[in-house]
């Protein structure tokens, strides 16, 4: 369970991007770790979209995502009259926490481990695993970046997510808005699109982000319904 307390929630209705006028690339990294850092953790209630080739459908969700790189997803099902957990999962960097849905009379999965072993034990989960602030903070940037432009072109940046896969992020040059998102790993590749952002705080928060495992034919829609940084947060 989730024991929590709000720290503060901005919410905008409208886009908050504006033109930034000429930027250097040192002012591409300052301004993009100004958005995406956060001293607290996110909470967000989603509705997701999932399918693969065995399986989809629509459930609800909430999340937390902490500034250490760990995260929780909690899936569940509103029945009106009672709730169908679909799964639990959560990432600490040392270890992991899963339980699955019960299928066709089995018993449910449950399990732990060390983080290290996640995604090899359930590829199917990659895109949580590896994304993790890929699906609530586009634009995070590693120590370390590679930066490149064209003239009129997106503004292209290499860099490492928290999980340790490689990702590269495309962003409109003129607002530094984060529209795509390729992230790679061992045995990994997936695609993010990101629209309808809000601000939190400082943040920029995509509302609806679309992720594609095109391997696995596996492809997830996020709606965001409501987002939160919270004031304090136990694993």
């Amino acid at each position: 369970m989730l024991f929590f307390g709000t720290l503060a929630l901005t919410g905008c209705a409208s886009s908050p991007f504006v033109d930034l006028g000429p930027l250097s690339d040192d002012d591409v990294e300052r301004v993009l770790r100004e958005r995406t850092t956060s001293a607290a953790p996110l909470h967000a209630e989603l509705v997701i979209e999932y399918s693969d080739p065995e399986n989809s459908g629509t459930f609800d969700a909430v999340a937390v995502f902490d500034p250490d790189g760990s995260m929780e997803v909690h899936a569940f099902k509103d029945l009106i009259i009672t709730v169908e957990h679909v799964f639990d999962l959560v990432f600490t960097p040392e270890t992991y926490d899963m339980e699955l849905r019960a299928e066709d009379g089995e018993e449910p999965i449950v399990e732990s481990g060390a983080t290290a072993d996640f995604a090899g034990r359930h590829p199917e989960f990659g895109g949580f695993f590896w994304g993790r602030e890929a699906f609530c903070l586009p634009g995070s940037l590693g120590a370390t970046i590679a930066l490149r432009r064209l003239e009129s072109q997106p503004i292209v940046i290499e860099t490492a997510l928290r999980s340790g896969a490689q990702v590269t992020w495309t962003m409109d040059p003129a607002t530094l808005e984060v529209t795509h998102g390729h992230v790679s790993a061992p045995e990994f590749a997936g695609n993010f699109l990101y629209e309808d952002y809000r601000r939190v705080g400082e943040l920029f928060v995509p509302g609806v982000v679309t992720f594609a495992d095109e391997a696995r034919e596996i492809r997830i829609r996020v709606h965001v319904e409501d987002v939160e940084a919270l004031a304090n947060r136990d694993f």
